[in-house]
């Protein structure tokens, strides 16, 4: 009844001249937990094959690299939409999501709000979290370089906590090159992909930036 629908709503598009096709947008899919993705994208997933419209919907990362999931994952078009690497001239892209919000003048001392974009890694929701978090700090002044430093280290000493022993002992290997290559396949790497301790560049895998003094 579903995709008798969606033939008629695309039909009536057509004729109307309002539209080319249908398109389901998925939004924050890539926040659940691995037992409700096993169940929506591979168990089940017919149901959404099985609908006769496109579907776009975001996965978490470590799904993608596990082989028990390689046939399944065969039935989708797969896009990997690696972490934006905070280089200078990316930096200057992702402040704007900060600036299309708020005064950079008016807010930061010069030069600062460029550390704080750096320090999140090139992960937005990272970049809101810690400006968010340097602006409560202030508690109305400026944010200067000595308020950013210090905000980067209380997010820092909290992710730092939440590292188990086994954790923080493979993270400092990887650190020192003891580590030569990071397995996102393997349980574990994903469990740190998926908590942003570890973040998944193109053809790289680094450390959360926050995470350098305690590691």
């Amino acid at each position: 009844k579903f995709n008798s629908a969606l033939k008629y709503i695309r039909e009536d598009l057509l004729h109307r001249n309002k539209g080319k096709d249908i398109l389901f947008i998925i939004d924050g899919s890539e926040k659940i937990s691995v037992e409700v993705y096993e169940k929506l994208f591979i168990t089940d997933s017919y149901l959404f094959r099985g609908i006769q419209a496109n579907v776009i919907s975001t996965i978490p990362i470590h799904a993608l690299y596990n082989l028990q999931y390689r046939s399944e994952l065969d039935m989708y078009k797969t896009y990997l939409l690696p972490v934006v690497k905070t280089t200078p001239e990316h930096i200057i892209e992702l402040k704007k999501v900060i600036t299309a919000r708020i005064s950079e003048d008016c807010f930061f001392d010069e030069g600062v709000l460029d550390y704080l974009v750096e320090k999140s890694g090139g992960v937005i929701r990272q970049i809101t979290k810690i400006v968010n978090a340097a602006i409560m700090l202030a508690n109305g002044a400026k944010i200067t370089t000595e308020i950013a430093e210090k905000t980067v280290r209380i997010l820092g000493k909290e992710m730092d906590e939440l590292l188990s022993t086994d954790q923080f002992n493979f993270l400092k290997k990887y650190k020192n090159g003891e580590i030569p290559r990071i397995r996102i396949a393997d349980k574990e790497t994903g469990k740190l992909i998926f908590s942003l301790v570890l973040l998944k560049y193109n053809g790289t895998v680094k450390i959360h930036p926050l995470l350098d003094p305690f590691i």
